[in-house]
């Protein structure tokens, strides 16, 4: 049964592989492409270094694209917003482009770099866990159209506590 249904799955990627770009325009509308991209934030992080004298650096964000459909998709830029409880902290903006393969993933690993200001809100905290939100809009280019997903998670920050 397994094998059939691998045969099945090579045999609908061949022949979407045929198919002229319009009708594929027409079997896979915005909506439905950006329903079924998906993006998580997984791992631990990101780590944030706040200590003075040293570079102050939020890290190890990591997302997860997933790209269940019949054709490659390649993300072309992003712009996260990230708030620490209901306060707006950072936007990390990326151009970067990679590519994610047919019914495959790729996980992404965003860093940016904190000014004076950043570095104060989250000193304020006295926990070393905080509470993050991160959203914002991922855009895609494909064979057959760019889109856009809205993506939207809460994960947690680790201050990473001063070593002198």
């Amino acid at each position: 049964m397994e094998n059939l249904l691998s045969l099945l799955v090579s045999l609908g990627d061949r022949v979407v592989g045929l198919l002229p770009g319009w009708v594929l325009r027409r079997s896979f509308p915005i909506p439905k492409l950006a329903k079924r991209v998906a993006i998580f934030a997984v791992g631990t992080g990101p780590y944030i270094y706040t200590k003075a004298g040293k570079p102050l650096r939020f890290t190890n964000l990591n997302l997860v694209v997933f790209n269940p459909l019949p054709f490659p998709v390649e993300v072309r830029g992003l712009k996260l917003r990230v708030d620490l409880g209901d306060t707006y902290l950072l936007t990390i903006e990326s151009h970067d482009r990679m590519t994610i393969a047919k019914r495959g993933y790729e996980r992404l690993d965003l860093d940016y770099d904190l000014s004076d200001n950043q570095a104060v809100m989250i000193q304020r905290p006295t926990t070393p866990c905080l509470n993050l939100h991160v959203s914002g809009p991922v855009h895609f280019h494909s064979r057959v159209r760019d889109f856009t997903v809205h993506m939207a998670a809460n994960t947690l920050g680790f201050r990473v506590p001063d070593q002198s």
